[in-house]
């Protein structure tokens, strides 16, 4: 998270809302497409076949599996990234139809940079799913940083000599840094693969099969980004710019908690699919879910109440000036309200996967998809960005609904009101809190409009929503708030027991 958020400092001192980094944002959707939609995809329809070929076959048997899902996978996306790079032009302009000609220009340059680091990325992805089945979560939880970690030394380092092209090289370098990380990790059993294509193996037919729903679900998920590239280019220069910064900074939510807790939770849910534990699959999705809630409450009341000062003292230096500001925390403002439901939609969609059931979260996908750009081509034009992000967070919330939904219907996930109760309790709790401190932070003053103002409101009102959510949610009896307080309050009580006793048994049992 913290070096998430000094890259996207850095990129903002170096770049602002301007052209450049426009043009590097839409160069690079394509390599997080082929990442996140087509590898990720095969991933989450690998881990739980993998898993029950390994347990019903044998080691050797789920060996040759994953030998012939890496080789496939290696050959599509080698064969997609030579394609790509001979059409990037196409792909440009499909992308930005709105954009300057300069912009133009320099995003198909910076397409075929990052087409390496794609490749890296993709394969990268895949072994994620190699990883969690080990239960090797230590490298997963450092891939992020140390694909940041890169981007903020090129910043640092290569920015005067290259421009908005030390970002792409960043970009390419960490992901080959992550991809041998995965690879030493697992090395004990990559020396056992041998390269083969076959798609006669039931295994793999299996994989096929599950993915191929899959990967359209999750194409939806990217083309959702590419929305934001397509109006926003119609739009003034440096919206698609502020929509990342907004995106960065909302998202932030989802790459430390969401995506986190769902590559921990998925190989949970998937074993006690496969044994049959159903009851132990209902238990683990709904802890998680209301871990969730619990947690991003409070951040969301941030976002909505606080999210001007929070994106001034972030972010606004160097190029990032005052208009940056205010479009930035404008489209953060209305992505809030879609923060919970899109972080939860990841966890849901995992318990579908675990069931080997994609078809209906694809469907489901589509219908949030359909709304989304509706609602872009109604908006985008009458309220610029901040109709865009509108017409995302309904897309979150429609999504997470019917999800949850079907989850609950077919497989019992929440059936009773517990899940439900809980949450608007947390978010009931969250929004009186940050009311409080946003009336708080109205008696402070005198240090005008600039950052010393924005940083007292930031620090007093967080703090102050902080500790009134965690009193409130208590009182409200929110079971996923008020269980960590008392389990923290029973282990300082038992500390405050055993120490003396230890000290007293220590000298002979009699002080």
């Amino acid at each position: 998270m913290l070096v998430g958020l000094v890259r996207e400092i850095l990129l903002g001192d170096r770049f602002g809302t301007g052209m450049e980094l426009d043009a590097y944002l839409i160069a690079i959707f394509l390599p997080g497409f082929l990442a996140n939609g087509i590898a990720a995809a095969v991933a989450s329809a690998f881990l739980p076949v993998f898993t029950q070929e390994r347990e019903a076959q044998g080691e050797a048997a789920a060996v040759a599996l994953l030998s012939r899902a890496l080789t496939t996978i290696c050959v599509l996306v080698l064969g997609a990234s030579i394609l790509f790079f001979v059409l990037a032009p196409l792909i440009v302009a499909s992308l930005a139809p709105g954009v300057a000609s300069k912009t133009f220009d320099l995003s198909v340059s910076l397409l075929r940079v990052t087409l390496v680091g794609g490749f890296f990325w993709t394969i990268s992805g895949f072994l994620r799913a190699v990883l969690q089945a080990e239960r090797r979560f230590l490298v997963l939880g450092l891939s992020n940083c140390v694909t940041g970690g890169t981007v903020v030394l090129s910043l640092t380092l290569l920015t005067t000599s290259m421009g908005i092209y030390a970002v792409a090289v960043g970009m390419v370098i960490g992901h080959l840094v992550v991809l041998f990380l995965e690879c030493f990790t697992v090395r004990g059993l990559l020396r056992r693969l041998r390269p083969e294509i076959s798609f006669r193996d039931p295994a793999v037919r299996r994989v096929l099969h599950l993915a191929a729903p899959l990967m359209v679900g999750m194409t939806i998920a990217q083309v959702r980004l590419a929305v934001d590239r397509v109006f926003g280019s119609q739009l003034e220069e440096g919206t698609i710019s502020a929509f990342h910064y907004a995106r960065r900074l909302e998202g932030l939510s989802h790459l430390v908690l969401g995506a986190s807790v769902t590559a921990a939770l998925y190989p949970f849910m998937s074993s006690s699919v496969a044994k049959g534990d159903f009851a132990g699959f209902r238990r683990t999705i709904e802890n998680g879910m209301g871990g969730l809630v619990a947690l991003l409450a409070p951040l969301v009341v941030m976002f909505v109440f606080f999210g001007r000062p929070l994106v001034k003292v972030l972010l606004e230096r160097g190029e990032f000036g005052s208009s940056s500001t205010e479009l930035t925390a404008t489209i953060l403002f209305f992505l809030a309200f879609g923060t919970i439901p899109f972080v939860l939609n990841n966890v849901l969609s995992h318990g579908f996967y675990a069931h080997k059931s994609g078809n209906l979260p694809t469907l489901i996908g589509v219908m949030g998809l359909l709304i989304n750009v509706g609602l872009c081509f109604l908006l985008f034009r009458p309220l610029g960005a901040a109709g865009l992000a509108i017409a995302a967070s309904a897309h979150g919330i429609v999504s997470c609904g019917l999800r949850l939904y079907f989850l609950r219907r077919f497989y019992g996930v929440s059936r009773g009101t517990g899940f439900l109760t809980m949450s608007f309790r947390a978010l009931l709790a969250a929004s009186i809190a940050g009311a409080v401190a946003l009336f708080s932070v109205s008696f402070l003053g005198g240090l005008g409009d600039g950052f010393g103002q924005a940083f007292l409101e930031v620090g007093v009102g967080g703090t102050v929503t902080a500790v009134l959510y965690l009193v409130l949610g208590h009182l409200f009896a929110v079971a996923w708030i008020r269980e960590p307080i008392r389990r923290v309050r029973e282990r300082f009580a038992a500390g405050g027991l055993t120490r003396p006793r230890a000290a007293k048994e220590s000298l002979g049992g009699d002080l």
